[in-house]
């Protein structure tokens, strides 16, 4: 899990580089890939991953809104 949530928070940074950026389309897309990623580990993950998912939905909202 521990390998999945990295990737996961690596396609995240990558999400926050681009709104940054002002690109929020492209953010949005890397937030929708982390999400992705976290789904592909087995079972529900514990709080961390939940919270991840949390921070990784509110990213990709908020870059919708944009």
């Amino acid at each position: 899990m521990a390998a999945v949530l990295k990737e996961a928070d690596a396609l995240k940074a990558e999400g926050n580089a681009l709104f940054g950026a002002g690109d929020f389309e492209a953010a949005a897309s890397k937030y929708s890939d982390a999400l992705e990623a976290a789904a592909e580990c087995a079972g529900p993950g514990g709080p961390a991953m939940a919270s991840a998912r949390a921070t990784y939905l509110a990213n990709r909202g908020a870059a919708r809104l944009q």
